[in-house]
């Protein structure tokens, strides 16, 4: 039997999973809350997630022609913002930006203006 409960509360939703031993749970609140976040913070969200009570917003961030992210590598990035770079869609000079996305770029990925990257 498949069961839907509306609940607010994410501290209630996981207590009645653990309870009832239901494998997935969710709270209206608890998803929302990271999109807001993110648009309090003026990211441009495209996914919230949770994993083990933690939420995660993935964002769209295009480096611009004037941002000071433009010659950085992926490992710089994160020592300075503390976010992880999960895809990109680089840009070369004179062509554009590619449409391919590329998953999970190395530690010594230059980041160039123009660059997409989530």
């Amino acid at each position: 039997m498949h069961v839907v409960l509306g609940l607010f509360d994410l501290d209630l939703a996981e207590r009645i999973a653990e309870t009832f031993n239901i494998q997935t749970s969710y709270s209206a609140s608890g998803l929302a809350a990271p999109y807001f976040l993110g648009a309090a913070l003026n990211y441009e969200v495209v996914s919230t997630f949770y994993l083990r009570r933690q939420p995660f917003i993935v964002a769209r961030l295009e480096i611009s022609p004037a941002s000071q992210l433009g010659g950085q590598t992926v490992e710089q990035f994160y020592a300075s913002a503390h976010m992880r770079v999960l895809a990109f869609l680089p840009c070369h000079p004179g062509k554009g930006r590619t449409e391919t996305l590329r998953l999970y770029p190395g530690p010594e990925t230059p980041l160039n203006r123009g660059d997409v990257i989530f």
